[in-house]
């Protein structure tokens, strides 16, 4: 008679405890966890008006693009669109008028043409390098904000991103503790292959008749 062999899907005696322990483990702190999950999905949910209304008219990302817009358009190359430079020039034309005034009254000169020449010409000198060195400012200001251009409008697609994944993750989230308790549970209660095989009685025999011989030969033959 020939060896038998019996193929089960059980898992073994010894594990069915540990899994029954495990399963049942699982299964408690789901159904303790499912208080906390709800109350996290309601708050989401509750906030989706609001992280949409932040998220698509975002007023600080809607400002600086307005800015950096400004500074493309060239709208602070000249004083008459900069109110900032319009100020620094008077000021800075009233101290010359000063200063020149000043000068050129030490020496009797008041009044007269080369007070109006010289003062003219100092004003002249002072306003053209204001604007040349505002001109070269707000060029290079123009320059960093093309390369700005391309960083707000990724902002803006990273915010509409976040969004989408805090709706999705709202959305999945009472299911997406289900499936947990569902993928470990198949960890612990997946297929077990266990194989037993039965000896037949005419295979015992011959298996202790060859162990017979094989001590008989061992020893050798005795009288």
């Amino acid at each position: 008679m020939s060896k038998k062999s019996k193929a089960t899907t059980a898992p073994s005696r010894f594990a069915q405890p540990y899994i029954t322990t495990g399963a049942n483990a699982l299964q408690q702190a789901y159904d303790s966890n499912q208080g906390n999950v709800s109350n996290i999905n309601n708050v989401l949910q509750s906030n989706i008006d609001n992280v949409a209304d932040k998220t698509l008219d975002n007023d600080d990302l809607n400002k600086a693009s307005q800015y950096n817009q400004s500074v493309l358009s060239g709208n602070y190359l000249n004083p008459s669109s900069n109110s900032a430079l319009s100020n620094v020039i008077n000021m800075t034309n009233q101290d010359v008028t000063n200063s020149v005034n000043g000068a050129i009254g030490t020496r009797g000169l008041t009044g007269g043409s080369a007070q109006t020449q010289l003062l003219a010409k100092t004003l002249g000198q002072t306003d053209s390098n204001l604007l040349y060195n505002n001109y070269n400012n707000e060029r290079g200001y123009q320059q960093q904000a093309a390369e700005n251009a391309s960083n707000i409008a990724e902002a803006g697609n990273n915010g509409v991103n976040t969004l989408d994944n805090y709706l999705e993750n709202t959305a999945a989230l009472p299911q997406s503790s289900a499936s947990s308790l569902a993928s470990n549970m198949a960890s612990l209660l997946g297929n077990y292959n266990t194989t037993t095989q039965n000896q037949g009685l005419g295979s015992m025999l011959a298996s202790l008749a060859g162990a017979g011989l094989s001590g008989f030969a061992s020893n050798g033959f005795k009288i």
